[in-house]
């Protein structure tokens, strides 16, 4: 039974080939190779080249999104030139026409936008004429323009549908410097997907041909459809003409500009001393540095929207203030709601009600497939929203993170990042949205990466916001912000001979991954589960995370070398602000991935000991306060600011836990405490004779008084200051 299903598929497979004329003719010989160059021949005068002149456009270059060849390998539209390579080499964007009426060339479109077209010619041999754009055609991947004036020579294609197969293919095509043309017997193949569309896969573009040279059809889409309705002249109902097209894009934008608006999102300073990356590097994308981010926002709901930014707990931890611009410039304030946990974008809601709210396309993305849609360029410019409204087709599809289906539009990798996708009706299909990574494994982050992404995931998301939002993600107070998650451990990078020596080598990549534990604090998570100096870290595993997170050392270790103590009269005072402290910050890369997991999630941390592993289980916990987030007090009339003693400034110091002191954080140049020669990261012990134990005890000391005593100790020699206050 199974063997006569498979020759009766293949019987009708055979059949469908034959009946739309790609089947071989097994009963005649093949072509010679004078027929088939009589073939090539045949409609030579029928071919042309068009020529799109481009321009740049307020400083920027086009991305040539249709100029492109159908690939034979992936069946899917690449793009074969770059808007700015061939601008600056001051030649055109060339691509092959046909001539199907005496004044009409169908084309591939390239979807340029007209902001960046110069002229369009049309060239055949010596002569050369101007070209407009008449009509679109709708399912294929292809135009008509008009010529100005006639082109001499040329001889129009005369597409006759009635004529049996079997077919070949001339395709006509710029090789090696030369046009040329090539015939191609292909066969094609049948593919029917899981959407139910069934269309034939020619495998080749050109003019499909009999043996007899007689044109049938032309070939500008990698799926044929089944009915062979792709055979013969243009229908009118398969066309869209300039004029329609200005009207869908004026459709299209009404309903963009409503419901697509600008925001600000004003965040609080980040914090002085923080992660290495943020004081070293230039990495500013998801907003470590920044002050304001400007984003866009999908309105989703009367008071809600969906803005794309995609920030790191770091960032969102900082978010003060949220704004939304109206097409008319009015700014309506937001709250925030939730970060979504799977992709780069915040859930508000709005103070005042909006009647803008976009409504999402129901229709499978996959059966957008080579459609018309309105193609939207946002972009946020200081405070403007700069868009450009035109045409798109899907050229294929992508398939990526949980098998999600992403449509491809082919053009520039900054026009991805800033595309939305309309249909005919202005529902809403795709947008720029990125994942997000929970878990920040590298200091370097960024939100370069927004794929257009099918409404239909997003919009399941925002349907049940309790279970897909980050808990984690929040904004805090300024309190708050420096909270770190602890597991109590003081770890060193490997290196190829540390993992040898450590019997780590296959596990850690020699030394590439992993952590050398150096320190174990008293009463840590990893001191009550018996971790060890001289044991190794190899990675966490995740509750609910398939991907084991590496442990990978990379972070601020403070000052490299020994800290010149002894140098610090000669810093002069502003400058003393940007010395790097003595110890490294205990923010990083490891302890950042394992605040980002999230407190109260549990996780197995894996060990080795003399080549040993073992597993241990952990929850997230939040560690006790550390120099970033300890409690501080700043004397105005001393220029002084101190904070209190913590855990990883008491082990620098070889301090005791109850040994007293605060440690000096900050000194303003030119006032009192800076002239008496107090220096950061000194440590104040006394005050007039009175012990100080933290800050509040330093608050209370100084108060009032008209002459202070101030017990100081740098490292480990102590001296007194005393400094006039005048009131």
């Amino acid at each position: 039974m199974f063997i006569k299903k498979v020759l009766l598929a293949a019987f009708v497979v055979c059949f469908v080939f034959c009946g739309l004329g790609f089947c071989a003719d097994k009963a005649k010989a093949p072509l010679t190779v004078s027929e088939k160059l009589d073939l090539i021949r045949s409609v030579s005068d029928s071919q042309v080249k068009v020529e799109y002149h481009l321009k740049t456009d307020k400083g920027e270059t086009p991305s040539i999104e249709g100029a492109a060849r159908l690939c034979p390998g992936c069946g899917q539209y690449h793009p074969v030139d770059i808007g700015e390579g061939v601008i600056e080499e001051e030649r055109p964007v060339e691509v092959p026409g046909f001539m199907i009426g005496t004044n009409l060339v169908q084309v591939v479109d390239v979807m340029v936008h007209p902001r960046f077209l110069e002229k369009i010619q049309v060239r055949f041999k010596d002569s050369v004429v101007d070209a407009k754009v008449k009509s679109y055609i709708k399912d294929s991947f292809s135009m008509v323009l008009e010529l100005a004036a006639p082109l001499a020579g040329v001889k129009p294609l005369v597409l006759d549908a009635s004529k049996k197969g079997p077919y070949y293919i001339i395709s006509h095509d710029k090789l090696n410097g030369t046009w040329s043309s090539s015939i191609s017997p292909t066969a094609g193949k049948i593919t029917v997907n899981e959407v139910g569309q069934s269309f034939l896969y020619p495998g080749i573009d050109g003019i499909a041909v009999t043996k007899n040279g007689v044109a049938v059809g032309l070939i500008l889409s990698s799926e044929l459809p089944l009915d062979g309705s792709w055979k013969g002249p243009i229908k009118d109902s398969e066309v869209m003409s300039v004029d329609q097209m200005k009207a869908f894009c004026a459709k299209i934008q009404a309903v963009a500009d409503k419901s697509i608006l600008r925001v600000k999102i004003k965040l609080r300073s980040p914090k002085k001393g923080g992660s290495g990356r943020s004081r070293y590097f230039d990495d500013d994308e998801d907003g470590a540095n920044k002050t304001e981010l400007d984003t866009l926002a999908v309105i989703t709901g009367k008071k809600q929207a969906l803005v794309l930014a995609n920030m790191t707990q770091k960032v969102t931890a900082r978010v003060e203030r949220i704004t939304l611009y109206t097409e008319t410039g009015a700014a309506i304030k937001a709250k925030f709601v939730g970060t979504l946990s799977d992709y780069g974008a915040l859930v508000v809601e709005l103070e005042k009600e909006l009647d803008a709210a976009v409504k999402f396309a129901e229709k499978d993305v996959l059966k957008y497939r080579k459609s018309m849609l309105g193609n939207v360029s946002i972009k946020v410019r200081g405070n403007k929203r700069i868009a450009y409204y035109k045409r798109g087709r899907i050229t294929g599809y992508a398939t990526g993170w949980r098998n999600q289906v992403y449509p491809q539009v082919p053009e520039g990798f900054e026009e991805r990042s800033n595309r939305f996708l309309f249909d005919e009706n202005g529902e809403l299909v795709a947008i720029p949205i990125a994942r997000r990574v929970k878990v920040q494994e590298d200091m370097w982050y960024g939100d370069s990466d927004k794929p257009l992404t099918s409404v239909a995931y997003i919009g399941g998301v925002l349907g049940d916001l309790a279970k897909n939002v980050d808990k984690s993600n929040v904004p805090l107070s300024k309190e708050e912000e420096s909270r770190l998650a602890w597991l109590g451990i003081e770890i060193q990078a490997l290196s190829k001979e540390l993992a040898r020596m450590n019997n780590v080598s296959e596990q850690t990549k020699d030394g590439q991954t992993g952590g050398l534990v150096s320190y174990v604090y008293a009463d840590s998570p990893a001191s009550k589960a018996g971790i060890e100096p001289g044991m190794v870290i190899l990675r966490l595993n995740v509750e609910g995370r398939k991907k084991p997170i590496e442990v990978n050392v990379r972070d601020d270790m403070g000052f490299m070398g020994e800290f010149p103590w002894d140098q610090l009269e000669m810093i002069p005072a502003e400058y003393l602000d940007n010395i790097p402290r003595p110890w490294g910050t205990m923010e990083n890369t490891f302890i950042r991935a394992l605040t980002d997991i999230g407190f109260g999630k549990k996780f197995v941390a894996e060990f080795s000991n003399n080549g040993k592993a073992f597993n241990k289980e952990f929850t997230v916990v939040e560690s006790p306060a550390h120099y970033d987030s300890a409690k501080h007090y700043k004397s105005a009339d001393l220029g002084l600011t101190v904070r209190n003693m913590t855990y990883e400034v008491r082990r620098y110091f070889q301090k005791m836990p109850d040994d007293p002191g605060v440690i000096v954080s900050k000194i303003d140049p030119g006032k009192k405490a800076a002239v008496s020669g107090i220096k950061p990261y000194e440590i104040v012990t006394q005050i007039n004779g009175t012990v100080v134990k933290n800050v509040e005890d330093f608050e209370k000391l100084i108060k009032d008084q008209q002459e202070l005593r101030i017990s100081v100790k740098r490292k480990m020699k102590g001296r007194v200051v005393k400094i006039k206050i005048e009131r």
